[in-house]
This record gives structure tokens, sequence and C-alpha cells, in this order.
């Protein structure tokens, strides 16, 4: 990434909201929960709520963790693994309710 991108203040303020007054913390609150809204209302109509906060947890938790490195080719790896993950999980079938997923066990 050429890194000419808008900040993210989520993203930024992640680990210092966490120890701060509660009105910090229910306004951190309020913006991650309007960036999900704002994402479900351009989502398809099948994405559940749970996927819709997942995908925004990794799109936040994915520039916290690559503002942080120093690593350039690491940095553009991880925005474009979690990117590649958002668009899978946007394009692929919620799983039914109810529904196990069959569990693979490494031999």
């Amino acid at each position: 990434m050429d890194g000419k991108a808008a900040p993210c203040p989520l993203a930024f303020f992640a680990t210092d909201v966490g120890v701060r007054e509660q009105r910090v913390r229910d306004t951190y609150t309020a913006a991650l929960q309007s960036l999900a809204g704002a994402l479900g209302s351009h989502a398809p109509a099948r994405l559940q709520e749970e996927r819709v906060l997942a995908m925004t947890v990794l799109m936040v938790g994915g520039v916290a963790v690559s503002s942080a490195l120093t690593d350039g080719a690491l940095k553009d790896r991880i925005l474009a693994s979690c990117r590649r993950a958002i668009m899978e999980m946007a394009e692929t079938q919620p799983p039914k309710a109810g529904r196990k997923q069959a569990v693979r066990k490494a031999k």
C-alpha cells in the first residue's frame, strides 16, 4: 500500500481507549457501532449481523496492527490478507443456524 490513505481513528486509539474513563469508551463504542452500521447498510441482506461485526473488527484490527509495523512488505501483506478475508466473508453464505461445522483433526 502507498500509505496515502487517511488514518483510521478506531485503529489508532484501539489500545488506549480500553484504559480510559467510561465516556471515552462509550464514544469509541458508538463510533465502532456506527462503522459496523455503515458497512451493514451496504452489505447484502444475507449477511448476518455477527459477520458484519467480524468484518468491521477485521478492518480496524488490520489497520491497527499494520500501522505499528516498520516492514512495508509485511504491512502490505497484512492489509491484503484482511481485505481478502473480508471479501470472502462477504461473498460466502453464512452457516445455517444450528448446523455444526465439521472440524478436521490434525494428524
